[in-house]
């Protein structure tokens, strides 16, 4: 009977860990996705992009965050690697999806080679 009663109270125990964990996964996912959707919405201003284009940014742009928080919240050694490995998938990616004159604007605005204003004048 006793072991019976520390088992349940174990299972139990990691019940509520898991479903707590399982919580925040979701609000960081719902986070995420709204910061995306604010990001792609900016780029499809700046630099013209089809609606299904859009879809397939934000797709990639979601995947990668969700990579990138899987990413920091390893134990691995050798997160930097892993990190430029998933920065490189991203960018073939956004490659295939946009013609080469939105990907340079897009990689460009995103790493904050040139700023927003001078995009417009040139649009």
């Amino acid at each position: 009977m006793k072991k019976t009663s520390v088992f349940i109270f174990l299972w139990a125990f990691c019940s509520l860990f898991y479903l707590q964990a399982a919580g925040e996964t979701s609000i960081i996912k719902e986070i995420l996705t709204q910061h995306v959707n604010e990001k792609v919405g900016r780029m499809q201003v700046l630099i013209p992009l089809s609606d299904p284009q859009a879809a397939a940014v934000r797709t990639v742009e979601l995947d990668f965050l969700l990579d990138v928080q899987k990413i920091e919240q390893s134990y691995c050694p050798a997160k930097r690697k892993r990190m430029q490995k998933l920065i490189l998938r991203k960018e073939e990616k956004l490659k295939k999806i946009l013609d080469m004159e939105g990907f340079l604007r897009y990689d460009a605005i995103e790493k904050g080679r040139i700023t927003p204003r001078e995009i417009r004048a040139n649009h």
